[in-house]
């Protein structure tokens, strides 16, 4: 049966190369990943089926493996002649020489590194993890092991998850039955897969979503004050309130998404998923931030519109008194003459005495405490001024003030982010140098006096962050 197998494998795909007859029967390979590099073992059964050339093969097979250093090959012949080209991409040539129904095993162990990359703590191997086959493949198993303490996170293709040694284990096995596995392993397997202390990672991000969710939530209380004092002020609100849609929104999101972390980073539930509880936090952190931007927005556009609003109310106060000035201080010249002598001069006289009259009268009535009485009772408040310059400055000292304070609110809640953010970096260099000190590339005092200086800056910066909260809430406060 398993003869048919081959002979069918062999009759249905094209030759692409003279090496007519030859093909793997299996073919193992084993990454263990490490965060600067990985370590490549493959072990290849070759086996010759005859061809029309003869009985015997003998001819020289190569493999291309990328920035692969410090190559070891072997075989099941001790005679084994082979050669190691170190180029741009490094070049194995191994010479064979066996008869058709014999079998040969040849072993390949390097380093490698140019599939890794690595960002934000979080590794990748993104490439061919069997590079373009030569030969007619029967069987290929391809296995990924995390280093000890990390978990494997988005993972393309789907591959089988295992536990071996307390690691976790990634294996892809594939046969030639299906057209498409054999069309995969001619092709190459290309993969994509993310490995890292997601648990580890989860927490840090989880705590700090928490933290920026507290401060959308500062934001966007503050940006809701600002449009109260808006409301009946500014005659259209509904930018401001599209802005504060958005920022609420976009908070109420960041809250599932932390709450999803928060299911998600517990061993103890059935959806326990270290990655995803690392990627769910992340998210509610960005989405956070997003509502904190809108909230500011609309709240620094409720206060410019307030703003706008008061000035064009005084401006228009402004100008009727103008108006009233130059119509009461109208040139004689342009009065009209009447010719009737006297009498014009006595209407004057008459209205002199009238205008003092009142003037004494109204002096008494403010003396007796009923004017101050009448003040109190009404709203407006042009008449506590003498001049309309004074009234415009004590309008808009008390309104400049707080515009400054808010403005003041919002640098120092700028502050704490760049300080969060400053932690997070130093939290992240933490974790880097256990990674060195579990490599063995530190010593223990080195190790310890580098943690050290990091442990203190990151005291430091917290302390920094505790003082700009505690400043942040005495000025709400004040603002109040």
């Amino acid at each position: 049966m398993r003869l048919f197998v081959v002979f069918l494998i062999l009759a249905t795909l094209p030759q692409v190369h003279a090496q007519e007859g030859l093909f793997v029967s299996c073919h193992n390979i084993t990454y263990t990943l490490g965060t600067d590099d990985f370590l490549a073992e493959e072990v290849i059964v070759f086996e010759y089926m005859g061809s029309a050339s003869g009985n015997l093969f003998k001819d020289n097979i190569y493999f291309i493996r990328g920035d692969a250093r410090e190559v070891e090959v072997g075989a099941t012949e001790d005679d084994l002649k082979y050669s190691v080209e170190y180029s741009d991409s490094t070049i194995i040539n191994i010479n064979l020489i066996f008869w058709r129904g014999e079998k040969r095993t040849v072993t390949l162990r390097y380093n490698r590194s140019d599939m890794l990359f690595t960002e934000d703590t979080v590794n990748s191997i993104d490439g061919l993890a069997i590079g373009k086959y030569t030969w007619i493949a029967d069987r290929a198993t391809v296995k990924f092991k995390a280093p000890t303490g990390f978990q494997f996170g988005n993972v393309a293709p789907p591959a089988a998850k295992t536990i071996e040694d307390s690691k976790e284990v990634l294996t892809y096995d594939l046969t030639p039955i299906d057209i498409e596995n054999l069309t995969t392993i001619r092709d190459g397997i290309p993969v994509r897969l993310e490995y890292a202390k997601f648990d580890e990672l989860g927490a840090v991000e989880i705590q700090t979503a928490r933290e920026f969710i507290e401060d959308g939530e500062s934001d966007l209380s503050g940006a809701n004050k600002s449009i109260e004092n808006a409301l009946g002020q500014v005659s259209d609100i509904t930018p401001i309130l599209t802005l504060f849609e958005i920022a609420s929104t976009r908070l109420d999101e960041a809250k599932s998404a932390l709450t999803l972390a928060e299911v998600k980073s517990n061993p103890f539930s059935a959806e326990y998923s270290p990655h995803e509880a690392y990627y769910y936090a992340k998210s509610s952190r960005n989405l956070s931030r997003g509502a904190s931007r809108k909230a500011i927005e609309a709240k620094d556009l409720a206060n410019y519109e307030i703003q706008s609003s008061l000035k064009e109310k005084i401006s228009g106060i402004d100008s009727k008194l103008q108006e009233k000035s130059e119509a009461g201080l109208m040139p004689a010249t342009n009065m009209p003459q009447d010719a009737g002598g006297i009498w014009p001069i006595a209407g004057q006289w008459v209205a002199i005495i009238s205008i003092i009259g009142v003037v004494v009268l109204f002096d008494i009535y403010r003396r007796s405490g009923g004017y101050r009485k009448a003040s109190a009772s009404k709203k407006s408040t042009v008449r506590d001024f003498r001049a309309i310059d004074e009234l415009k400055h004590k309008t808009f000292t008390g309104f400049d003030k707080k515009l400054d304070t808010v403005k003041h609110g919002t640098e120092l809640a700028g502050e704490i982010r760049d300080k969060r953010r400053e932690k997070e970096e130093l939290e992240r260099e933490l974790e880097k140098l256990h990674r060195t000190l579990d490599r063995e590339e530190i010593s223990q005092q080195d190790f310890d006096i580098e943690r050290e200086k990091i442990d203190k800056e990151i005291n430091e910066t917290s302390s920094n962050i505790a003082g700009l909260k505690s400043r942040l809430n005495e000025l709400k406060k004040v603002n109040k």
